[in-house]
């Protein structure tokens, strides 16, 4: 997946390896796991499968600026 791909090369530049990454042969959701924040990745079915966003609603965002 390019996204994945983008987003894994982008943070190693600045210094960051995930601890864990998860899906990522399948790709209809890649987990990336930084330790101290996660990055989820989904396609469009997938992310209206599970719905995330109804159960981290409260969770506090930060944008990240590429």
């Amino acid at each position: 997946m390019a996204v994945a791909d983008a987003v894994l090369e982008t943070l190693r530049r600045e210094g960051y390896r995930p601890d864990h990454v998860e899906g990522y042969p399948r790709q209809e959701w890649i987990l990336l796991d930084y330790d101290d924040f996660v990055v989820h990745l989904f396609t469009p079915r997938t992310r209206s499968f599970y719905g995330l966003e109804r159960l981290w609603g409260e969770a506090s965002r930060i944008e990240v600026a590429v």
